[in-house]
């Protein structure tokens, strides 16, 4: 009768040592596991820090781009102001010489508003100059055209009727009347009449 007292302890002894073999089996790959996850941390770690710093570095890109954008643009609006100060010179500067230009036109067509230029003689609403060339330097007709307009002037037109120059050398002037086919027309255009 002892011996299956005996079997009887030595089947539960020997589940033991196998099941005690599973769990030490089962640790070391869960230990392995462990350790394969903790190493796949480190690089997921690693990873997201990198990506940290790039995103920061990124930010801090577009942060100084976004100051010199700024920089850039605070010139752009000063240099369109100084423009925009010279433009309204020019503009003002246009309107001076606008007006002088239209004082002086009606200076032309009403004298009385201002004297003519030194040497020349006011009558009606223009001046006149008399050019008493000696007669080595006399021209001729068209000279004497071309001679006015170097003076931006042109061949008196009725004026001399109520004037007359007493030179000994002096034979006669041009004056701003040629005969154009049959006609006789003034160089401005106009025919000459009866008076």
């Amino acid at each position: 009768g002892g011996s299956p007292v005996h079997t009887a302890f030595l089947f539960p002894h020997k589940r033991d040592k196998q099941e005690l073999k599973q769990l030490k089996a089962n640790q070391t790959l869960l230990l392995e596991e462990i350790y394969n996850l903790t190493d796949l941390n480190k690089k997921v770690s690693s990873d997201l820090n990198i990506q940290v710093q790039n995103l920061t570095q990124e930010k801090e890109n577009l942060r100084l781009q976004n100051q010199n954008l700024t920089t850039e643009l605070d010139e752009v609006k000063n240099e369109t102001q100084k423009l925009q100060k010279e433009i309204k010179n020019l503009k003002g500067q246009i309107e001076t010489m606008d007006r002088h230009r239209n004082e002086q036109n009606a200076s032309q067509a009403h004298p009385n508003c201002s004297s003519c230029q030194k040497g020349w003689t006011h009558s009606q609403s223009s001046c006149y100059s008399v050019n008493n060339a000696k007669p080595e330097d006399q021209k001729t007709w068209k000279e004497a055209r071309e001679d006015c307009r170097g003076k931006s002037s042109h061949l008196t037109v009725k004026f001399v009727k109520d004037n007359s120059w007493n030179e000994k050398t002096i034979k006669g002037y041009w004056i701003g009347l040629r005969a154009v086919g049959r006609e006789w027309r003034w160089i401005d255009g106009s025919e000459l009449t009866n008076q």
